[in-house]
């Protein structure tokens, strides 16, 4: 938990949000920190999980079960957690940071990054999407075109090709 991912943007938006039935899961290590501590200040009592660092199985489960996945970050590389929430079809609520643009998602999918309002605006929204198969599984799918590692790995090969003069 660190203050660019700003997990107090997101649960501050998903108890605007008013979404019926459904629970906040934060994944992610703890610091000792003020910041740490001021999230599980601002989840407790409001339907949100704060589950620590995860991986593997345990990881896997959250994905699959979960409705939609949300990066509110103000500051990311290649939103890898994005890529990997994707390829299991699930509905992204993203930032409108460069990084997460460069995803390359529709315009529905970014809210102005620190707009509280639109994305719990976005969240309520998600709820129809998240349970539709088709939509699910052509996420899954597109993800999988455009980021297949086999063609990343040739494009990378061809680019060190042509830098070597072969």
């Amino acid at each position: 938990m660190v203050p660019e991912k700003r997990q107090l943007d997101l649960i501050r938006a998903f108890e605007a949000a008013k979404v019926p039935g459904w629970k906040l899961v934060l994944v992610g290590g703890m610091a000792e920190d003020s910041y740490s501590r001021k999230v599980v200040e601002a989840a407790s009592g409001h339907d949100v999980v704060l589950t620590g660092f995860m991986s593997g199985m345990p990881l896997q489960q959250i994905y699959s079960h979960a409705g939609v996945f949300v990066l509110p970050s103000s500051h990311e590389g290649l939103p890898i957690a994005m890529l990997e929430a994707l390829s299991y079809g699930l509905p992204v609520i993203a930032s409108d940071i460069p990084a997460n643009l460069e995803v390359g998602l529709e315009k529905s999918a970014y809210f102005p990054v620190g707009d509280t309002r639109a994305l719990a605006d976005r969240l309520a929204e998600s709820v129809p999407e998240s349970s539709n198969e088709a939509l699910r599984q052509a996420r899954m799918e597109w993800v999988t075109k455009q980021y297949d590692w086999d063609v990343i790995a040739d494009a990378t090969l061809e680019v060190y090709r042509k830098v070597c003069g072969r």
